[in-house]
């Protein structure tokens, strides 16, 4: 009988890449994918087309997009060829996080999970700012804000669209993973210091490798922010802020509104 040599079936991801969303997941999922051990895995599924196939989602419960197909599926993206391979899906820190990470531990035993975070006054407006634009250019709306509202309006009145906090997010994955699975990277380092991308591969258990930093969705604002909602946000964020820098056990110095 002949030997046939075993198709790859596939594993499960060796890291995820969970968000936060508007923090630089794009450019990592691009950026990433330089290392010589790395691979990036994308999909071709039709639902994931605005993504241009980066955010699987297969583990989403608000609108799931591609997890009904199945784990065989879902493990056919992550090859057995001695690479790490990963996905980046922001989706996973900001909807129903709950119902994710629940999901997540029937299925991943060893995955590690990277959180890019950024200023969070600066993220929610690129937030309302990214669904403003596909609403105006494609017609396309996500959740339940208003139009006709204001950016600080839509953030009173719907902080889970754009609004969203880091620290709930992180002591979820925290308390269902364990600390030494999860990694934080700064969006505002990512660059301007080389070694934020080393302390990721060290994170992977990988050597360090130079990355060409290629900034990807870059988008121009009709405005900047005001003043007044800058201090709005600045209050907003403020104990969530401070909650986070104890957590990680020091101050991010290029969010200047919050460093004392």
């Amino acid at each position: 009988m002949k030997n046939w040599p075993k198709r790859d079936t596939g594993k499960l991801p060796d890291f995820i890449v969970c968000g936060f969303q508007k923090c630089g997941t794009s450019a990592l999922s691009e950026n990433l994918n330089q290392h010589s051990d790395i691979s990036i895995a994308r999909t071709s599924h039709v639902k994931v087309n605005l993504s241009h196939g980066k955010e699987i989602n297969y583990f989403s419960c608000v609108n799931p997009s591609t997890n009904y197909v199945g784990i065989r599926w879902y493990k056919s993206h992550f090859k057995n060829d001695g690479k790490l391979w990963g996905y980046c899906s922001p989706n996973y820190s900001m909807y129903e996080v709950d119902c994710v990470t629940d999901k997540m531990l029937e299925v991943l035993e060893n995955t590690k999970f990277i959180f890019s975070i950024r200023n969070p006054i600066y993220r929610a407006f690129s937030a309302y700012n990214h669904y403003m634009q596909l609403y105006v250019n494609n017609n396309i709306k996500f959740g339940d804000w208003e139009i006709d509202k204001t950016f600080l309006e839509n953030l009173k009145f719907y902080p889970h669209v754009f609004g969203k906090k880091y620290m709930e997010t992180l002591k979820l994955y925290e308390n269902k993973f364990g600390r030494d699975r999860m990694h934080i990277t700064i969006q505002e380092r990512l660059y301007s210091d080389v070694h934020e991308y080393n302390k990721m591969f060290k994170f992977l258990n990988i050597d360090n490798f130079h990355i060409i930093n290629e900034e990807i969705h870059s988008r121009t604002y009709d405005r900047e922010l005001s003043p007044v909602e800058i201090n709005f946000l600045k209050k907003y964020y403020k104990d969530d802020v401070i909650e986070l820098f104890d957590w990680l056990g020091y101050e991010i110095e290029e969010w200047k509104e919050f460093v004392k």
